[in-house]
């Protein structure tokens, strides 16, 4: 076997691991199974030090051993530890000696750690996790080895680990519209460490999962280098394709081989002894095309992409990546008619991957929340400059392949989006390095307005206009601009669009048409949005091509940013009201808050009224009921701010499959039906 799966029997213990017996810390380790999460296991503390953004949870360094045994027979292979993420800063000791640092802890990771083990003895390995500068991030990250690891032994000229890669370029279509070829390109990285050079023979082949009948197999000779990695690449044409897009996850499996054929010096030399090496990925055949015309296109149809915002978190599990709690969130989601996940704001696990690919979720992946300029004294911003690039390729080869991805993105909400810190070109830079690993999908940022990333000049100016609009929403003093009529975002943010596919625009619905005006070209992503103006915005964004979709914050509920979806009921000389909207951020959630409080399904996977909302606004027939079960009674206050949530209704009172044509007129009630949100539509001031 290949590889094997190593999360069962570590040691954990708090504090760091000498590699010496010492009886005192002998005492407080125990045996842990991966994945695991020690901050979830901690106590909410009121000095928490990321306070409301973490949930009042906090973690300091801690470590895990495991002692594994390299057999013998491996001493003529290669030896490599993966790293589905490790939360955070981590190093990791091979009998004592560092093999690898990994700051970013949602970032895949493979170790060779051939030169510090011994064959045919026990071999320690010590993870020392270190999230202990903090605030480091605006949510709950979590603490620990929270996804899985993988020991994996190869010959010594190999496939590369994430190393497979292939992509549709084109689907054929009879007089039917039935898929009648598929055209695909793939590339299998070959890594060579011997010091000749090795001539090779790589084989790709194509089964359906769960089928051990080869459908097609092509093969291509290469040399590499001693000491260095090339790129095998190999076409195949498939015949009657069955197709991969959300409503039929049809899945493939692709396999490559690797057979070491022998040397070249001045001519070829054949080994006497052929090693091969062996890897599958999931697969699935799909083209992936945007335009203004036609909007998003999968396999050359349209679609609208119905987006839900995830943070990584599964609730009680903490930070921890099980496939069946992923599989259950994204099975939830799928159920209430979402058909695209947003991974905010960072990469997210492999088992999330699996669970999109087979329930069939198009995933809109998104790498980084940070750059250079921090977000979080803590946060990746320390470590961007060296990183970025490493990070990037780690995460788009993990993941390149799988059919669920349709997007990249490269940021959120960026601080460079004006253009400080050289954001401009940067921007630029990592799009062109985003686009060089894989060209068949879109690449985007989520881009909201300025309440940040402008300098003291410019931001003075920016927040006048916003306090002196008397007729903004309260919101958008901080997730909007100065006014659809007002361009300074436009300017500001031009240049770092530049390479984009798509724009994310987060929330800045009211800026769809002016933009497409000044920027006819541009294909535009509603990246994150309130969701309780599903109902204004959707009729728009089904009728206007330009605009490929809406993402929620959120789909599912998470720990941290605690209460930025609470309610705050006040009177009219209440203190809270001069600062506006900043009264609902998660630094103004008092301990114990823990959970954001924003979602459409709750923590638990319970659907809220504004779950229910969104899918009678997208066509459900069921009817809703919701009573208001808050006390002091909130219309008897005279002012009320949220975000986020259809406030003060709780579960449903009754549920009926009855569609109902007339709202019920009931004090205190919620009522939601296909037909009343209609009429609701129709009344209400909207774009």
């Amino acid at each position: 076997m290949r590889s094997q799966n190593i999360d069962q029997g570590w040691e954990f213990q708090y504090g760091l691991n000498s590699g010496f017996q010492d009886p005192s810390k002998a005492k407080s380790g125990r045996k842990v199974n991966l994945p695991h999460d020690y901050m979830i296991e901690g106590d909410v503390t009121r000095t928490a030090p990321a306070a409301g953004a973490g949930g009042y949870y906090t973690a300091g360094v801690a470590s895990y051993t495991k002692y594994i045994e390299i057999p013998e027979a491996w001493a003529d292979e290669e030896i490599y530890l993966h790293f589905d993420g490790v939360m955070m800063n981590s190093t990791v000791d091979i009998n004592g000696g560092k093999a690898c640092l990994q700051h970013n802890g949602y970032i895949p990771f493979a170790i060779n750690i051939t030169p510090y083990v011994y064959f045919g003895e026990s071999n320690r390995i010590t993870v020392i996790v270190n999230p202990s500068i903090q605030p480091n991030s605006r949510w709950y990250t979590g603490a620990g080895i929270f996804r899985s690891v993988t020991l994996i032994h190869v010959p010594k000229l190999h496939i590369a680990c994430d190393g497979i890669y292939g992509y549709t370029k084109e689907i054929e279509y009879d007089a039917d519209g039935i898929s009648a070829a598929a055209y695909l390109h793939t590339e299998v990285e070959i890594t060579n460490h011997t010091l000749e050079n090795k001539i090779a023979m790589v084989e790709v082949t194509l089964t359906r999962e769960g089928s051990d009948q080869v459908l097609l197999s092509r093969k291509q000779k290469i040399q590499v280098s001693p000491n260095a990695s090339d790129i095998a690449y190999l076409n195949l044409t498939v015949e009657n394709p069955v197709l991969w897009d959300s409503e039929n996850p049809n899945l493939y499996r692709l396999h490559a081989k690797v057979t070491d054929l022998g040397i070249f010096k001045t001519h070829f030399i054949p080994t006497a002894k052929n090693t091969t090496d062996e890897n599958s990925v999931l697969f699935g055949i799909k083209t992936v095309q945007a335009d203004v015309r036609h909007g998003l296109r999968i396999n050359g149809k349209t679609v609208k992409l119905k987006g839900g915002c995830i943070h990584h978190d599964n609730g009680m599990l903490g930070a921890v990546s099980l496939y069946k709690s992923e599989y259950r969130k994204i099975s939830i989601l799928k159920k209430l008619g979402f058909n695209a996940i947003r991974t905010t704001h960072n990469a997210p696990s492999a088992a999330l991957i699996e669970a999109c690919d087979r329930l069939g979720m198009y995933v809109f992946d998104e790498a980084f929340d940070a750059w250079g300029m921090m977000k979080q004294p803590g946060d990746y911003n320390q470590f961007f400059d060296t990183d970025w690039e490493k990070d990037l390729t780690a995460f788009m080869k993990r993941d390149r392949t799988h059919p669920s991805i349709i997007i990249w993105s490269i940021g959120n909400e960026i601080p460079e989006r004006g253009g400080m810190n050289n954001g401009y070109t940067l921007a630029s830079q990592i799009a062109r390095t985003a686009r060089a690993l894989d060209p068949s999908r879109p690449v985007t940022n989520a881009i909201c307005s300025y309440w940040s990333g402008l300098d003291d000049l410019l931001a003075t100016e920016n927040m006048k206009k916003l306090l002196g609009d008397s007729s903004a929403n309260p919101s958008s003093i901080q997730n909007a601009d100065a006014g659809k009529n007002d361009t300074s975002w436009e300017e500001y943010s031009e240049a770092f669009t530049n390479g984009l596919d798509l724009v994310g625009y987060n929330y800045m619905e009211d800026k769809y048409i002016t933009d497409h005006e000044m920027y006819p070209e541009r294909i535009i992503l509603g990246s994150e949005n309130y969701p309780k103006e599903i109902g204004i915005h959707w009729p728009m964004i089904e009728r206007t091509p330009y605009v490929i979709g809406d993402f929620t914050w959120t789909a599912f509920d998470y720990i941290g940013e605690a209460g930025i979806g609470k309610s705050l009921f006040l009177e009219p000389d209440d203190s809270l009201l001069k600062i506006g909207p900043f009264a609902l951020m998660s630094n103004s959630s008092e301990f114990p808050w823990r959970l954001a409080n924003d979602a459409d399904v709750d923590i638990n996977g319970n659907l809220l009224p504004q779950g229910a909302y969104r899918t009678v606004v997208w066509g459900s027939r069921e009817t809703y009921l919701y009573r208001d079960r808050s006390a002091p009674r909130p219309w008897q206050r005279d002012t009320s701010m949220n975000f986020f949530r259809l406030h003060r209704f709780h579960q449903p009172t009754s549920r009926s499959s009855q569609f109902l044509r007339t709202p019920i007129p009931c004090a205190g009630s919620l009522y939601l039906s296909h037909n009343s949100w209609r009429s609701i539509y129709r009344s209400t001031p909207h774009t």
